[in-house]
């Protein structure tokens, strides 16, 4: 299957601190990640592209509005591009609360840079799939739980592109066996169509470390 093409994706930066802003673009641009910066939440609102493939860094206090205010206004208007939290007064509750409405990831200042970068790549990846699929792509692995194990195996041949007839010859079972197996895969999922389920796929074994990493984007 084709990787994922990251390349063209955005990771937002928001956050008051000029300081955090700059240290944070550094370690995302020497990544090779596309960046963009503002000091105040309702500037991004006005200023951002929310159909850009991406995730926002935030910052949890800030004058304003506050990064959990940003983000239920972002709920309310049904962005849901996934948010990393940055907090240097670390608080369960918050920390907590954050997770519960939505938050992907909730990171301590000073930034780590393995582990910020680690969690961008993730929360890109999964934007990505979000966008592809239609819907988060964690409701993946409980709805690929519920196939059989004749179900999984049928899947990846029509994820493959091939034909009933071709995987009821393979199989050496009827085109109409097939035909029923697909339609109760497809219902499954919630998918429609071979392209979607290659992606369920795809992003499946992405998130249990089968796949090797997305598309570099230098």
């Amino acid at each position: 299957m084709m990787k994922p093409d990251l390349r063209n994706a955005v990771v937002r930066l928001v956050d008051d601190d000029l300081s955090i802003i700059k240290s944070a673009s550094f370690i995302l641009r020497q990544d090779g990640w596309q960046v963009r910066s503002w000091t105040s939440a309702r500037d991004f609102l006005i200023e951002d592209m929310p159909s850009d493939v991406g995730c926002l860094v935030l910052d949890i206090r800030m004058p304003g509005m506050t990064g959990v205010e940003l983000q239920e206004e972002m709920a309310r208007r049904g962005i849901r591009l996934p948010i990393i939290f940055l907090s240097a007064h670390g608080s369960i509750d918050i920390a907590v609360h954050t997770m519960k409405v939505g938050a992907f990831d909730f990171l301590q200042k000073p930034i780590d840079p393995e582990v910020f970068l680690s969690t961008v790549r993730r929360a890109v990846t999964e934007d990505y799939y979000a966008r592809k699929l239609g819907f988060s792509p964690k409701d993946c692995e409980p709805a690929y739980a519920s196939l059989t194990d004749r179900e999984r195996g049928i899947a990846v041949f029509i994820a493959s592109g091939l034909e009933n007839h071709v995987i009821a010859e393979r199989l050496g079972l009827s085109v109409k066996t097939i035909e029923n197996h697909k339609a109760s895969i497809y219902k499954k999922l919630r998918i429609s169509t071979p392209g979607k389920l290659a992606l369920m796929l795809q992003y499946l074994n992405k998130a249990n470390g089968l796949e090797s990493a997305p598309e570099e984007r230098n």
